[in-house]
């Protein structure tokens, strides 16, 4: 891969040994694939990207496996970053297999780049012989992480402590590619600014430079900040003629040791050689020992990047350079520490029976079919657990029957339900592999991998409530990552539903609200009450079929009246009203009014929803949820 220049190194060394100027390195040893960030398009292969904090910022891209994807030869991704200055480009052909996708890694962005865009294409062979380049990308690293400000705690499975330590390290990646882009005095495609970087307090700054003496056949004479896509410290010494074919220089940080490659200047004043650092590694001393020839020639160098960051926070030139490096150090370190506590909600599951969940409500259990060890078995760091207010398990075997979690609700999280209560129940369910999730009321919703499905259900508080999967249906798709399963953002409440009824019914019992679907339609939740004067439901399905609120006004027959109310949907959809469409938006409210005569036969019955439509949860990923509200039904004026 290209190296793509910052370009300052050289303005930072110093030879002066006793001042020492530092290397900062982009590197973390965490990846920050917390959730699904930058979701593409669904009909592209590239479904997500993430960021690693390695040795540099590294943008993963997830890729749905196609199914026309021969095995050989390999596949690969092109980059290219445009940039002000030139656009650089490299093809990776090393990907990893990660819950059922390709992964390809992209580590060429540099700090003052963060707004240049990056696109990304995919390239394989089908089974037919075909090169497919139809699927790309383009974002910007900044888009990235605004993904991750724009997500939500559950979204990413991480508690609210570990959440609000990732938002301020977003912030100060952020601000880290701004203090860059200040010092080269480079403009690009804009400054990236996400969130709210973090006060600098100087907190843990101090020196730990500990200097060899200069006599000898090798002296340090600088040490300074190098920055590239990977960034580190680079030291320069000088070696008494020796050659620089025989030596090397051994670098320790911790536990980690590395021996680095020696180069000579150009002008071969001195020679070079530099060391890659972990942002988590920044407070840490780095030692530098040079060899001849495998023995160690000389006295070892020891620095650290506190200590730069310590010495050089108040200068003119670099100063807020240095102190974005040391906030996006402590930031890194603050969220790394969070990250690694468990949820103040978390809960290892056992298992039970219905009898047993029934008893127990508001708490989640889990049960399998046949015995663990034999019928089913859990990941060492995958068993079932309730964390970030969902439920998740990694299995690696499931051969007969079902995995399925239990609930029972009533419990304190759903107050005010007691036994006979109706119940909505909405939650989004993830799977690395693509196949059908089961759930109570004998339904079944098919769900693609690695793609969050919202699923809604409606039931009565007696058999608790249950969602899992089949194992017919995935025996044969678990792979040596295992079978990861979730179910999140879990939602309960009371409802009230509407009865369902026939035209005539309807026409029998004026001033009161029904509905009616066919058959075939299937609804997630049926029409319910949402507070006093507003009606909500959920569909799962429907094939060309209706779905309807119906109501017969309570007034004279041949009296005239106006019919008002607000529609809203969660996704884009043709409503129907009273024989009329209207196209809406998702999420946009739109009001509409008619005017109508009461009669006495099926055609004067007000209704509302859906008539000869189609939609399938399958493809949308959600149910078709619609409310409707501010319902008025009044007289028209003479």
């Amino acid at each position: 891969m290209k190296n793509v220049r910052f370009g300052i190194k050289e303005r930072l060394l110093a030879a002066v040994a006793a001042v020492m100027v530092l290397c900062a390195s982009l590197a973390v040893g965490f990846s920050m694939q917390t959730g699904v960030v930058a979701r593409a398009e669904s009909d592209s292969a590239i479904k997500s990207v993430s960021l690693t904090l390695n040795e540099n910022i590294s943008m993963n891209y997830f890729v749905n496996i196609p199914a026309d994807a021969a095995a050989d030869p390999a596949p690969s991704m092109q980059f290219t970053m445009n940039t002000a200055e030139e656009d650089y480009t490299a093809t990776v052909t090393d990907y990893e297999t990660v819950n059922g996708q390709w992964k390809f890694t992209y580590d060429g962005v540099t700090p003052q780049h963060m707004c240049d865009e990056v696109t990304a294409v995919l390239s394989y062979m089908t089974d037919g012989g075909v090169v497919d380049e139809s699927n790309s990308k383009t974002i910007t690293l900044e888009g990235v992480l605004e993904k991750y400000a724009e997500a939500t705690a559950a979204e990413m499975n991480i508690s609210d402590a570990a959440y609000e330590k990732l938002q301020t390290l977003v912030a100060d990646i952020a601000a880290y590619g701004a203090a860059s882009q200040a010092y080269l005095g480079y403009e690009g495609n804009g400054t990236p600014v996400v969130g709210t970087p973090g006060e600098f307090t100087g907190e843990g700054l101090g020196s730990d430079l500990d200097l060899p003496e200069t006599a000898g056949q090798v002296n340090f004479v600088s040490a300074g900040l190098w920055f590239d896509n990977t960034l580190g410290i680079e030291v320069r010494f000088t070696a008494g003629g020796l050659a620089a074919d025989k030596l090397a220089v051994q670098a320790a940080v911790g536990s980690r040791e590395k021996t680095l490659a020696v180069a000579a200047s150009e002008g071969g004043e001195y020679y070079y050689a530099r060391m890659p650092l972990s942002v988590l590694e920044f407070a840490s001393p780095v030692s530098f020992q040079v060899t001849n020839d495998g023995e160690e020639v000389g006295g070892a160098l020891t620095y650290s990047v506190r200590t730069y960051v310590n010495n050089m926070q108040n200068s003119a030139t670099v100063g807020e350079l240095a102190k974005a490096v040391w906030n996006y150090y402590t930031s890194a370190a603050a969220y790394t520490e969070a990250a690694s506590q468990p949820p103040a909600d978390y809960r290892e599951l056992t298992s039970a029976r219905n009898d047993d969940v029934a008893a127990d409500p508001g708490k989640w259990y889990y049960f399998a079919d046949g015995s663990e060890g034999s019928s089913y078995s859990f990941a060492t760091d995958g068993r079932p657990v309730y964390q970030n207010g969902g439920v998740q398990v990694t299995l690696i075997e499931l051969n007969s029957g079902y995995y399925y979690f239990r609930y029972q609700p009533g419990g304190a999280d759903d107050t005010g339900l007691i036994e006979g209560d109706e119940y909505a129940i909405t939650f989004t369910v993830e799977l690395n592999v693509a196949g059908p999730v089961e759930f109570s009321g004998g339904n079944s919703v098919q769900v693609n991998a690695n793609q969050p499905t919202v699923i809604s259900y409606s039931g009565t508080v007696g058999t608790p409530f249950y969602v899992g999967l089949g194992a017919s249906k995935f025996t044969d798709k678990i792979s040596v990552e295992g079978m990861q399963f979730r179910v999140s953002n879990i939602s309960v409440e009371k409802i009230q539903t509407l009865e369902k009824k026939l035209n005539s019914d309807v026409l029998a019992n004026p001033g009161e609200w029904f509905y009616h679907c066919n058959d075939s339609a299937k609804l997630d939740i049926p029409p319910h009450w949402v507070g006093e004067n507003a009606i909500s439901f959920s569909i799962n399905k429907l094939d060309n079929q209706y779905c309807q609120l119906r109501y017969q006004p309570d007034l004279a027959e041949g009296a005239q009246y106006t019919l008002s109310f607000t529609v809203v949907a969660n996704v884009d959809c043709t409503f129907r009203y009273c024989g009329t469409s209207v196209n809406l938006k998702a999420g946009e409210a739109v009001e509409l009014s008619t005017t109508r005569t009461v009669g006495t036969d099926n055609s004067s019955i007000v209704t509302l929803g859906f008539t000869d439509y189609t939609y399938d949860i399958a493809e949308a990923g959600v149910p078709l949820t619609v409310t409707i509200s501010n319902i008025s039904i009044a007289p028209a004026a003479a």
